[in-house]
């Protein structure tokens, strides 16, 4: 039997759902394992990979497992051979890589941000491309309330937000950001598992 697995690290977690048990797991990391949803240490990410397939039993419940990475945004060639590294050292069937932003609806003068408790990634268009830039929580003693006003006074032209990720407080951002840009603020239900649900919904494989 065949099973369908989707994972997505958000500061120091691994967030993974399993199609056919239809299961949500969470697992935590170490500190500096993982940074902005990437791996910094391999060994040890390994390491603890393998505890987490081994404390759920995974993989020994069916014969073969596909693993969905969702990447973010910034996820460049070395990110994708240290996973290569990590399939191979694991009995899986088969891997790929879905874009984080393919869960987004990018428009003309609206911004996608995915915040986490550390870090955020605010993803928009510009007239030519796609952008996103990374801030991170109280860099040089700014908060991230702080820093987004500051991007948005240099990006008038967006008008509106959508919110979600990893943050336990997003509808206190929501309630702030709103309050003080006067931008549409919206957020997801169940914020921190948008990602998954919408690639699993829309069947992004």
């Amino acid at each position: 039997m065949q099973n369908d697995n989707y994972l997505y690290i958000a500061d120091n977690k691994i967030e993974f759902y399993q199609k056919k048990t239809e299961q949500f797991f969470e697992y935590i990391l170490p500190k500096k394992v993982v940074e902005h949803g990437k791996i910094i240490n391999y060994p040890k990410f390994l390491r603890e990979f393998r505890l987490f397939l081994k404390k759920y039993q995974i993989l020994k419940k069916f014969q073969k497992n596909n693993l969905y990475i969702i990447i973010p945004p910034n996820f460049n060639e070395i990110d994708k051979e240290i996973w290569k590294i990590i399939f191979d050292n694991l009995s899986l069937h088969k891997m790929k890589f879905i874009k984080e932003t393919s869960c987004y609806n990018l428009k003309k003068n609206v911004l996608w941000l995915n915040l986490n408790q550390e870090y955020a990634y605010l993803t928009y268009l510009t007239k030519h491309q796609k952008e996103t830039k990374l801030l991170q929580d109280n860099y040089l003693g700014i908060n991230f309330i702080e820093q987004l006003k500051m991007f948005l006074d240099m990006n008038k032209n967006i008008k509106k937000i959508f919110l979600f990720g990893n943050s336990s407080e997003i509808n206190q951002y929501c309630k702030k950001i709103e309050s003080q840009t006067n931008k549409i603020v919206l957020y997801f239900e169940n914020p921190k598992y948008y990602l998954l649900s919408h690639i699993i919904r829309h069947n992004l494989i």
